[in-house]
């Protein structure tokens, strides 16, 4: 299963910690590209059409209080993707 992993900006030194942790357990991951400041305002599309290639998105801890991460929220709603939440043991 291929998941896109959404993580909060300020949360985003912790990415590569829980991209390993989902790797560990099978998953494939897919990390938007808006994790590199210098190209946050080029990536909104780009994450979206990656979001689109996946199977599910997988929220970080803290994803309520960060604008983009709401943002692909209610992309995966819209495209009824299979949604997880850290610390959420069955997906939403």
């Amino acid at each position: 299963m291929l998941i896109y992993l959404s993580v909060p900006y300020e949360g985003r030194s912790n990415i590569h910690k829980l991209a390993i942790l989902l790797l560990r357990e099978g998953y494939q991951i897919a990390m938007p590209c808006r994790y590199r400041y210098e190209l946050r305002d080029w990536c909104s599309d780009s994450d979206y059409n990656l979001l689109q290639r996946c199977d599910a998105i997988y929220f970080a801890t803290g994803w309520v209080q960060d604008a983009a991460c709401q943002r692909e929220m209610h992309h995966a709603i819209n495209l009824k993707k299979r949604i997880f939440i850290e610390n959420h043991v069955e997906p939403v």
